[in-house]
């Protein structure tokens, strides 16, 4: 490693994680590899995961190239960094970790180019072995480990007491129990696939190669692919020349979402914000109706109780409220704002004058002469005498006469 490596190593500083990308390292690893693993095997085996389980994958080929200065897009992005470590260690841990028999080395080649360079792959246990015949990850064969950590039989002066049949029966059990627990997820990983390989066939890719990519990757990897390009052929058809093409290959290059994509959970998440807001809007337009409702109702009534408390004043008779009823329909016939005469209320007929109650401050300034005249012209009819028109303010006080 150079000095400048060395210098930029000393004065790196990690930024923090981001959350929630993670990817899965299988238990055995911690449980059984980790201890008897270098630092450098270490290394190359999480880049191996990364780049396998980090994509929703359980194998994929991995170059020596890529293990030493990381994967490039074919846009220029560096997707990572690769182990860090030389060509030369990297060979070493590959030649390791194929020794204990941790990942396969793969040969490649093709008619055109010939041999390829030499990929390499996690080992994957066989699903078809029974769990019975499993221990660690390995399969079991018929003859018992015997563990070197037990004293020789001659040593021991007193019978142990055996746990055997305890082991056995917790052993069992918990076989059983897998099994159980890997037959159902069996089918339902079964099921899932199935409809996978239903909306890829759909989608324009053939059964053969639909059944194959199911295999390879997992159900909701593969949807959010076909979600990829139903998105792309509804904003942007004509940029998709061959569908089914552009997703087999978006599934196995791992495409990154289009630009303006919006994934279903995000969408959900954005609709339900938006119901959220609708909500909120419509229960403080519903409690300002609510509030306004109260206080015109208020008003009311305290308008009500202000004109009774002035017909008790003035002493306002039946024949008053007939003769006010006759006036009101007659101002109906003579053009005068409804408005205006429901705002009045006569109180009483008096000599010269018929005292009206007004419970709207603005509705003397809308009394014109020519109406002023309508008025006291057919109050006069009606009364068989001369009145002019007096009116009492909301708070009882006699304001200016009219006229």
């Amino acid at each position: 490693m150079s000095s400048s490596t060395h210098k930029s190593l000393a004065t790196f500083t990690f930024s923090g994680f981001l959350s929630p990308n993670y990817t899965q390292i299988p238990d055995q690893f911690f449980d059984e590899l980790m201890p008897i693993l270098s630092g450098n095997e270490t290394k190359v085996l999480l880049y191996i995961f990364r780049r396998t389980f980090g994509f929703k994958k359980d194998t994929d080929n991995i170059s020596l190239s890529q293990m030493v200065s990381g994967i490039t897009a074919r846009d220029g992005t560096q997707l990572d960094n690769g182990t860090g470590l030389s060509k030369a260690s990297v060979a070493r841990s590959l030649k390791e970790l194929e020794q204990k028999n941790i990942i396969l080395r793969v040969r490649r080649s093709n008619p055109q180019k010939g041999d390829l360079p030499t990929t390499y792959q996690l080992n994957m246990l066989d699903q078809s072995i029974p769990l019975s015949r499993r221990v660690g990850g390995c399969i079991n064969s018929d003859t018992p480990r015997v563990s070197h950590r037990d004293p020789p039989l001659s040593h021991i002066d007193t019978p142990r007491v055996s746990h055997r049949d305890t082991q056995e029966t917790v052993i069992q059990q918990t076989v059983e129990q897998e099994t159980e627990n890997t037959t159902t997820n069996a089918k339902v990983r079964a099921s899932e696939n199935g409809a996978v390989v239903a909306d890829l066939i759909t989608s324009g890719i053939s059964q053969k190669v639909s059944e194959n990519l199911a295999q390879r990757f997992s159900p909701d990897y593969i949807r959010e692919k076909v979600e990829f390009l139903t998105f792309k052929l509804a904003r942007e058809k004509s940029s998709v020349k061959k569908p089914a093409a552009w997703l087999r290959k978006a599934i196995e290059d791992d495409y990154t979402a289009p630009d303006g994509y919006i994934s279903p959970k995000e969408r959900e998440r954005r609709e339900s914000e938006q119901k959220g807001r609708k909500q909120a809007v419509t229960e403080s337009q519903k409690a300002y109706l609510e509030r306004i409702q109260q206080q015109q109702k208020e008003l009311h009534g305290q308008r009500a109780a202000a004109r009774q408390k002035l017909l008790e004043q003035f002493g306002t008779t039946a024949a008053d409220l007939a003769l006010w009823t006759q006036a009101q329909e007659a101002m109906t016939y003579q053009g005068i704002s409804a408005a205006i005469f429901s705002s009045l209320q006569l109180l009483a007929v008096e000599q010269e004058r018929a005292v009206l109650y007004v419970s709207n401050d603005f509705v003397p300034r809308l009394i014109k002469p020519e109406m002023r005249e309508k008025i006291e012209k057919i109050l006069s009819k009606l009364a068989k005498r001369p009145l002019k028109m007096a009116l009492i303010t909301k708070d009882g006080a006699e304001g200016e006469q009219v006229g």
